[in-house]
C-alpha cells in the first residue's frame, strides 16, 4: 500500500463499467504487509479494459497502518484539532470499530485483487444500517495538518439543525416555471458546410499575411509580440522578412511560425458567427479591424519615439534602451558586420 509515495496512473481507455463494478464503489482487495496477507479498503477512482483489466484507486488507512505517535493525536476531545465548528463541543471521541481514515493517496491495481464489495459512511447511525462489510471515515488522514493530521469530513447523512419556514433559518423557494429557452447562445453551428469554413479561414489568413501588412512577430528572447512590416516572403526557407516599426526600422528573418495577424483565429470565427455566415461581410469586418489596428500601433510608435526624443534631450545621461531595442541593435550591428565581411577588399579585386 502505498504510504509516502504516489506514482501517476498511466493513460488508459477509461470506461464507466468493468465486471460489475463502477466509478465510485467502494472495495476491499488483497494485499501484502511486511510479507503477511493484509487486506486494504480502496474507492474506485477510474476504470480501463485495456492494456489489462484494472482500475485506480484511493487508499484508506486501517488505525493499524498508522503508528502509535500518530493515532496520540486522534481528536479525543474538543481541545484537538477538528475541521468542523459544530463538533468540537463533543466530550469524548475515539476510534470506532472498523474505522478507516481517508488517504491522499492512489495506485493501480488489476480487478483480480478484488475481493469484494464493501461500504464506507460516515455516521455511526448509517453504519448500523448496512450489512457487516461496512466501514465507518469521519476524518481524513492529512500529514501536513497541524496540530492534528485528522481532519473531519463534512458528512453529507448527518442532520442538520437548519429548520425550514417562513419563521425560521431557511426559507422554500417559490414554484417556477422552468424556462425553455437556452442560457447560452451557441457560437457554433455544426450545420453549416465545414468546407465553407475552412475557406474562410484561409481566406482570412492570406489577407493577414499580404505583402505591406502589419503584423506581430514573436521574438523568442524578449518574449514579446513585436509589432513589424510584411516585406518579402522566403519560400524555399519558410521565413518571412520583416521591418521592425520602431525607431531603428532593423530588417529581420523569422520563421513563420512566429508571425501573426492582427486579428487571432477566436476573431474571425466571432466575426463570421456575428455576420450570420455571411463570409463577404466577416472578411469586411476583419478588414476593417486590421486597418484600424494598424493606425493605432504605428501611432503609438510615433508617440513613443518623440516621447524619446524629448527626455533625451533634457536629460544628460544616455537613454537606456529596451530589452527590446537592445535586441534589434545587436541585430542591425550583426548585419553590418556581416556586410562588411562579404565585401572583398583592394587586394583581393586585384
Amino acid at each position: 500500500m502505498p504510504r509516502y509515495i504516489t506514482v501517476d496512473a498511466p493513460v488508459h481507455e477509461s470506461v464507466l463499467e468493468a465486471n460489475g463494478y463502477c466509478v465510485g464503489d467502494y472495495v476491499e482487495i488483497a494485499g501484502k504487509k511486511s510479507g503477511d496477507p493484509v487486506t486494504y479498503v480502496v474507492e474506485i477512482m477510474a476504470l480501463w479494459n485495456l492494456p489489462y483489466k484494472g482500475f485506480t484507486g484511493r487508499y484508506y488507512y486501517f488505525p493499524s497502518d498508522l503508528d502509535e505517535k500518530t493515532m496520540a493525536l486522534f481528536p479525543t476531545h474538543a481541545g484537538n484539532h477538528i475541521s468542523s465548528a459544530r463538533d468540537t463541543d463533543l466530550a469524548e471521541l475515539k476510534p470506532e470499530e472498523n474505522e478507516i481514515f481517508r488517504s491522499p493517496f492512489s495506485a493501480d491495481n488489476p480487478l483480480s485483487v478484488i475481493v469484494r464489495k464493501c461500504h464506507v459512511v460516515q455516521s455511526i447511525s448509517s453504519r448500523q444500517a448496512q450489512d457487516q462489510a461496512t466501514y465507518l471515515c469521519r476524518f481524513a488522514y492529512a500529514s501536513s495538518s497541524f496540530p492534528s493530521p485528522f481532519v473531519k469530513i463534512e458528512s453529507e447523512d448527518e442532520p442538520t439543525n437548519c429548520r425550514i419556514g417562513p419563521d425560521h433559518q431557511a426559507d422554500i423557494p417559490p414554484m417556477t416555471k422552468t424556462s425553455t429557452e437556452p442560457v447560452l447562445t451557441p457560437k457554433w453551428k455544426p450545420s453549416s458546410d465545414i468546407r465553407m469554413v475552412k475557406t474562410y479561414l484561409a481566406v482570412a489568413h492570406c489577407l493577414q499575411m499580404a505583402i505591406g501588412n502589419v503584423v506581430y512577430v514573436f521574438n523568442e528572447k524578449s518574449k514579446e509580440q513585436i509589432p513589424a512590416i510584411l516585406e518579402e516572403y522566403i519560400y524555399k526557407d519558410i521565413q518571412w522578412r520583416v521591418t521592425y516599426i520602431d525607431k531603428t526600422n532593423a530588417s529581420n528573418l523569422v520563421d513563420a511560425d512566429f508571425v501573426r495577424g492582427l486579428v487571432n483565429p477566436d476573431e474571425v470565427l466571432f466575426a463570421l458567427h456575428d455576420a450570420n455566415y455571411d463570409t463577404a461581410t466577416a472578411l469586411t469586418k476583419i478588414t476593417t479591424m486590421m486597418s484600424e489596428r494598424s493606425a493605432m500601433l504605428v501611432h503609438e510608435m510615433e508617440e513613443d519615439e518623440s516621447g524619446e526624443s524629448d527626455s533625451s534631450a533634457t536629460v544628460a545621461s544616455p537613454r537606456q534602451h529596451t530589452e527590446r531595442q537592445s535586441v534589434l541593435i545587436k541585430q542591425k550591428i550583426a548585419k553590418q558586420r556581416e556586410q562588411k565581411l562579404s565585401t572583398p577588399s583592394k587586394r583581393s579585386r586585384n
